[in-house]
């Protein structure tokens, strides 16, 4: 019973700590936090650094086959657009695409086919209708552009894609129902997300939202993700956990950043600890 009281004592003490160091963190770049701060991480290694670099990602990366920040962000987004099966002359939503990077990728990988319209970018091409919002990711009443309007006459989505960003969304929920309406028969919805092994007490589920900026209403289990999908009326889920190939190898490229990346990378290591997983998630609108 002591033993436990300690361990429960010790991890409050550890996350109390690490939450002061993160506000410090988040003061230093409140003020633009998609300015230049995250331009570091995307250097390669014997690049100039009087110049800036090629990409801007902001994803944790997916480094199987890496150990470039850059390249294994974008093995990420390759990996959770594959997911969403994007067709031929489609329509494609991006949620909560950062600087852009993702976007190209639709535009501009040899792999990928290209869409007739693509929501997201600021990017042109020739062959596609290209549209940039910039809107919460959830629809509301007053936002009558937002792509996931319900009255919208644009043509239905045939694959919407959000890369390591819906853990923040108001709520993951509401947003895979919106989703669901605005989805095309037979479209597919593909996300890179945060879930937790198995259920959590309310105090550590706070405690983990605060230190992750993650609603709490989001810190559910991949289970009860696949039970939200199902509710929203999805069909063919599939969600792989590929946290070995993405929380270890990130924690250790921050780490060697230093300084207060260091405390970036202790809370991922807390949060994996703690039953935190890394999944892709994918989910169709059924035919009929």
């Amino acid at each position: 019973m002591l033993g436990e009281i300690y361990t429960a004592n010790y991890a409050l003490i550890t996350a109390s700590v690490i939450s002061v160091a993160i506000i410090i963190f988040l003061k230093m770049y409140a003020k633009d936090p998609y300015g230049t701060y995250h331009l570091g991480l995307n250097m390669r290694p014997g690049q100039d650094s009087t110049k800036p670099p090629k990409t801007e990602w902001l994803n944790m990366g997916y480094w199987r086959d890496t150990d470039i920040f850059p390249d294994a962000c974008e093995a990420l987004a390759l990996k959770i657009i594959k997911e969403a099966k994007p067709i031929p002359r489609g329509h494609v939503l991006d949620v909560g695409h950062a600087c852009g990077d993702s976007l190209l990728l639709y535009l501009q990988h040899p792999s990928l086919p290209r869409p007739e319209s693509l929501c997201g970018s600021s990017a042109t091409s020739q062959d596609c209708k290209v549209n940039l919002l910039c809107a919460d990711a959830i629809f509301r009443s007053q936002s009558a552009e937002h792509p996931l309007n319900p009255s919208s006459t644009d043509p239905l989505l045939t694959s919407i894609t959000a890369i390591d960003c819906a853990y923040h969304f108001a709520s993951r929920e509401l947003f895979l129902t919106q989703c669901y309406t605005r989805l095309a028969p037979g479209g597919r919805i593909a996300l890179g997300d945060l879930v937790i092994a198995k259920r959590i007490s309310f105090p550590l589920r706070f405690l983990l939202s605060k230190l992750l900026s993650v609603r709490s209403e989001n810190i559910i289990t991949p289970e009860e993700y696949e039970a939200q999908l199902r509710k929203a009326g999805y069909a063919d889920i599939h969600i792989e956990n590929v946290s070995e190939n993405v929380f270890p190898q990130f924690q250790a490229f921050l780490v060697a950043r230093g300084g207060l990346w260091r405390v970036m990378a202790a809370v991922i290591g807390w949060w994996e600890t703690a039953g935190g997983r890394f999944v892709i998630v994918g989910a169709s609108k059924p035919d009929s």
